[in-house]
């Protein structure tokens, strides 16, 4: 008897694991903030919904604007909120000023990109120069 009413606990277990699997998960959290894509922030903090199990770290994710957009881009400082290397969550004004920082280093970045090519245009335009003195100095010598 003993036997049966244990394969049965099991048998129970085993269909609700799977029911569980096949629906959707409805995760309750609390709304963190958005960024400037429109993705969603939210979190449960550690202990919240389980104490007993005593869970030391807050669970987090994000929806994105489109639903199933996973390749969208994430800014970095939420990626460092959700992946844990910060505990809170950026707010709008570090945001702002991380998003001009980083516009700064595009405009740097294609300044010198334009100072090299011209370098380069520099030395290729110099050593066309150098050959073309060389084979007229060829040629003067060739000559006498």
């Amino acid at each position: 008897m003993a036997s049966s009413s244990g394969s049965r606990s099991i048998l129970r277990m085993i269909i609700k694991n799977f029911i569980e699997s096949v629906t959707p998960r409805k995760r309750r959290g609390d709304f963190v903030g958005r960024d400037n894509f429109g993705n969603k922030y939210y979190e449960i903090p550690p202990g919240k919904f389980y104490p007993s199990r005593g869970k030391r770290y807050p669970v987090r994710w994000y929806e994105t604007k489109v639903s199933d957009d996973w390749e969208q881009e994430i800014p970095t400082e939420w990626e460092a909120w959700l992946r844990g290397r910060r505990t809170s969550a950026p707010g709008i004004e570090e945001i702002e000023i991380n998003a001009r920082i980083m516009e700064m280093k595009k405009q740097k970045g294609a300044e010198v990109e334009d100072q090299a090519r011209k370098e380069r245009e520099l030395k290729t335009q110099s050593k066309e120069n150098s050959e073309t003195r060389e084979l007229q100095k060829s040629k003067i010598f060739s000559s006498i």
